[in-house]
């Protein structure tokens, strides 16, 4: 992230009565019109990869407007801070773009971007890296 422009906490999405609302924890903006959504994790779910995919995807919605070409989507971060590891593999960071998932080595820069952080790792690793983290979240 670079310079911020705005940050909004508890950011109510209500598009209507037929859409599934969102709220996101912070939605915040860089001098280059990125857009970030940082949320904290405190309970185990099953659908975690789902709502990172529907806060992102709503968040590419917002950027938009009637007949805009879909140029204009700004790039988005969804971050996740989780007081747990939620993919145990018993990483401290996972970062996830699209590959092509034959070569891998295509890259599908749709301008969305997914990152978790697992608070645990500090502690379990002795990652002194992440030792702050664990910390302030659990």
């Amino acid at each position: 992230m670079t310079d911020v422009e705005g940050i909004i906490s508890q950011y109510d999405e209500n598009s209507g009565f037929t859409e599934k609302r969102f709220q996101l924890d912070i939605l915040a903006s860089d001098k280059d019109g990125n857009l970030f959504d940082l949320e904290m994790q405190t309970s185990t779910l099953m659908s975690l990869p789902q709502q990172m995919q529907y806060y992102a995807t709503g968040m590419n919605k917002m950027t938009l407007k009637p007949r805009e070409h879909y140029d204009k989507l700004r790039t988005t971060h969804v971050i996740f801070f989780c007081t747990f590891d939620p993919f145990g593999q018993g990483e401290g960071v996972y970062d996830f773009d699209f590959h092509d998932r034959k070569t891998r080595t295509i890259k599908f820069d749709a301008g969305m971007h997914i990152k978790v952080f697992n608070s645990k790792h500090g502690l379990e690793s002795g990652n002194s890296k992440f030792l702050g983290l664990y910390e302030w979240r659990n």
